[in-house]
């Protein structure tokens, strides 16, 4: 059966992760596409997804707050997207709680490992 994703991203450079999600049928089904992260902890708190896989470029609220909750209140793991330029957010992000991050760039194969990896 494959794990439920919820995706929070702004695109641009993370639409390819989306889509390896979106083809990766028999790994995935993506649930929720979310443009930004006001109603992700709504959505995350109804649907309990496997993976909330989430963009750490959107400004709506505080990403590593929200990491803490959704690692501390529900049994999803967080993934988070960055760009390799950005690579201390994401040691932020592990720290906060998260379960694993993609760089932007990455292969389709490394994503769905990843992401595998991060559910277990």
């Amino acid at each position: 059966m494959p794990m439920s994703v919820v995706m929070a991203a702004g695109g641009g450079d993370f639409d390819p992760i989306a889509t390896t999600v979106r083809q990766s049928a028999q790994h995935f089904q993506l649930v929720h596409a979310l443009p930004s992260l006001r109603k992700a902890v709504g959505v995350l708190r109804r649907d309990r997804p496997t993976i909330f896989l989430m963009g750490l470029d959107l400004p709506d609220t505080s990403s590593l707050e929200l990491i803490r909750t959704v690692s501390q209140e529900l049994p999803t793991r967080v993934v988070v997207m960055c760009r390799r330029t950005n690579a201390g957010a994401a040691i932020e992000a592990l720290q906060a709680g998260a379960a694993g991050y993609i760089f932007t760039g990455t292969d389709d194969y490394d994503v769905v490992r990843l992401l595998k990896a991060a559910a277990a």
